[in-house]
Formats: C-alpha cells, sequence, structure tokens
C-alpha cells in the first residue's frame, strides 16, 4: 500500500499535485449559503452532487437572471447530528445519557443552518436519473464548498432528499481532481493532515 505522503493527482494538463484525502463522510461548508458543519456524503459512484431543498421559488430579477430561494433543511431534520428526540431532552440529561446536544454532529462540529430560506443563482436545470433508474428534472446551482481547508466552486442540484441519510451528497464531478475518498472513513479532512506532505 502506498503512503498518504506518497499518493499524487495527475490533471489533465500533465501537471501533478498531492493528493488530499476525503472519508466517505465529511463536515462540509456551504459559505455562499451561510451553511457550516453539514455533514455530507461523498460518492464516487454518483456523478453529481445534490443538496436538500425544499420550497423551491424562482423570481426573475431586475437583470432578468433567476433566483431560487429554498429551505436548506427543515427544523426537525438534523443534517447527521443526533436523532430529534435528542433535542427535547436537557443538556445535563443528554450528558448523563451519554448522547451528544442535538445540532452537534458525531465529531462535535456544530451544525449552522441559516434561520429562513436560502437564495442562489439558477444554473438551469438537468436530468438526473437515480439509481434505481427513475429520471427527474431538478434545477442547478453553482455554490463555494469548503472542505478540509480547501475551497472550490461545483454545481449543485437541488432535490428533496428528506428520506436520504445525508442532506448533501458530493458526486464525482464536484470531487474529482481534488480528493481521493477513502471507502472505510469518515471525517479525515478534520484532521490536520488531510493534505499529503512530501
Amino acid at each position: 500500500m502506498v503512503p498518504e505522503s506518497e499518493l499524487r493527482l495527475i490533471r489533465p494538463n500533465g501537471s501533478v499535485r498531492d493528493a488530499w484525502i476525503a472519508g466517505w463522510r465529511e463536515h462540509i461548508n456551504l459559505p455562499g449559503l451561510k451553511v457550516r458543519g453539514l455533514v455530507a456524503k461523498l460518492d464516487t459512484g454518483a456523478r453529481t452532487s445534490a443538496l436538500h431543498a425544499r420550497v423551491l421559488n424562482r423570481s426573475a430579477d431586475r437583470r432578468g437572471r433567476i433566483w431560487l430561494s429554498f429551505e436548506l433543511l427543515a427544523p426537525e431534520e438534523d443534517a447527521g447530528a443526533d436523532p430529534p428526540e435528542a433535542a427535547r431532552k436537557p443538556p445535563a440529561a443528554d450528558a448523563a445519557a451519554g448522547q451528544r446536544p442535538a445540532g452537534v454532529t458525531s465529531t462535535s462540529v456544530p451544525l449552522v443552518v441559516p434561520e429562513g430560506p436560502a437564495r442562489a443563482l439558477w444554473v438551469g436545470d438537468r436530468v438526473i436519473r437515480s439509481s434505481n433508474g427513475a429520471e427527474e428534472l431538478r434545477p442547478v446551482i453553482r455554490t463555494k464548498i469548503e472542505l478540509g481547508g480547501h475551497r472550490w466552486r461545483a454545481e449543485v442540484t437541488l432535490a428533496e432528499r428528506g428520506t436520504m441519510g445525508y442532506p448533501l451528497l458530493l458526486g464525482r464531478t464536484a470531487l474529482r481532481q481534488r480528493f481521493l475518498v477513502h471507502p472505510g472513513r469518515s471525517f479525515l479532512a478534520d484532521a490536520p493532515s488531510v493534505v499529503a506532505d512530501t
């Protein structure tokens, strides 16, 4: 097995750089949407990224650009935190029961989601085929993503993901030439040694 310090990514132009290692789930920030600490699934089997969105509205500004307004997470959803029942107990009861307070993810990164709808510029619509073969037309936005100290822009579709385990799925298009995903580990990007040393 090759040590992390020797892993390299080769770009289409032939340039080589150190590989960044991430787990199959990671804490993600979406600064353009004012979201921090969201637990996302990094899925190299999915081409497109998807963000859980509800109450989607489209409106045009004076310049004719289309803006999407949407709720990122309903209040009863926890984005990878402990189940909502934990939110009903006082914090002292949580500590006594060995549970984390609601809104704190599995590795104690607080989840921050703005109240009210988020707003983003609409890029277009895209037909997405799910793993069961069903096709759905989804709106697409372009937003900044932060993971393990790295920041880049990526296209993300908006979809009802309430039944899925994670409100954000990062597909291989967003991850390509940035991260190698370790399928058996989680929250590797939270550690300071994510970027391979040379």
